[in-house]
C-alpha cells in the first residue's frame, strides 16, 4: 500500500496505522481506510478516543482480536511497548482447545437417542379430565358459535349471494352446446379464528391452575382450532 502523491501531511499517521494493522495480518480494505480517514475529519478529532472510536467502527477488528487492536493502537500513536501477540495467542489456543471439548461432550450427547434421556418412573403426576365432573358441557357446545370468524381466502360452491364461478361457468357452457341454465357462483367460506390460550401454572397462581386446566380441556373439545401452552416462573 503506498502513500498518494498528494496524501496531505496530518492524514499520514492514519494511514501508516492502517498499514500497520494490514502487516499484521488484519483484513482491512481500501475503502475502510477512506472511511476510517473520513470519521476522524468528522469528529475533528477532539481527543485520541475519538480517533479510536473511528477505528474500531470503520476497520472493524473481529471480536478475538480486539484486544491486539488495542495494543497495536497503543503502540502506535502512544508510543507503548510492542505488544506481545505471542502469549495472546498461546491463550487463545488454550481456550480453543477448551471449546473443543465441551463440543465433543454436546456431539455425544445429541447423538443419544432421545427414548434413552427420559423415564416414566420421573413423571410427578398424572390428570385424566375425561372423567371430572366440572360442569363445563354448555360451554364446549355454545364456544364454537361464540369464538370470532374471519373470512377464508378459499371458496366453496353457493347458490346465492355469491361471486360468478367464471372457471365453472365456462365448463357447463363447454359441454352444453353454449347455454348455461344459471349462473355458477362461489362465495368466501367464514372459518372461525384460532383460539390461543397461555396458562400461568407458577407457584403464585397454584390455587387457580387446576381450573385453568379443566377450562382449556374444555375448549380444546369444543373449539376446532385450540392450542394451549402453559408457562411458569
Amino acid at each position: 500500500m503506498r502513500r498518494p502523491q498528494n496524501l496531505r501531511p496530518a492524514a499520514a499517521p492514519f494511514l501508516g496505522f492502517a498499514r500497520l494493522l494490514r502487516d499484521h495480518a488484519f483484513a482491512i480494505a481500501p475503502e475502510q481506510i477512506s472511511s476510517f480517514m473520513q470519521a476522524v475529519t468528522l469528529l475533528g478529532p477532539r481527543s485520541m478516543n475519538d480517533i479510536r472510536e473511528a477505528a474500531l467502527s470503520t476497520l472493524a477488528p473481529s471480536p478475538d482480536r480486539r484486544g491486539e487492536f488495542e495494543a497495536h493502537f497503543r503502540a502506535y500513536f502512544y508510543g507503548d511497548a510492542k505488544p506481545s501477540i505471542e502469549a495472546e495467542e498461546d491463550d487463545e489456543t488454550r481456550v480453543k482447545d477448551d471449546r473443543g471439548a465441551r463440543e465433543e461432550e454436546n456431539q455425544v450427547a445429541r447423538q443419544e437417542k432421545g427414548g434413552e434421556l427420559s423415564s416414566e418412573l420421573e413423571q410427578l403426576s398424572s390428570r385424566d379430565f375425561q372423567h371430572d365432573d366440572d360442569g363445563l358441557g354448555q360451554f364446549r357446545r355454545k364456544l364454537v358459535s361464540a369464538l370470532p370468524a374471519r373470512r377464508s381466502f378459499r371458496t366453496i360452491r353457493t347458490r346465492s349471494r355469491g361471486t360468478l364461478d367464471l372457471r365453472r361457468s365456462l365448463k357447463e357452457i363447454v359441454s352444453a352446446d353454449g347455454d348455461i341454465p344459471s349462473p355458477l357462483l362461489r362465495r368466501r367460506r367464514a372459518v372461525p379464528r384460532k383460539l390461543l390460550l397461555l396458562i400461568d401454572v407458577s407457584g403464585s397462581m397454584k390455587l387457580h391452575t387446576a381450573d385453568y386446566l379443566k377450562l382449556a380441556h374444555a375448549a380444546v373439545q369444543g373449539a376446532d382450532r385450540a392450542e394451549v401452552f402453559t408457562i411458569g416462573t
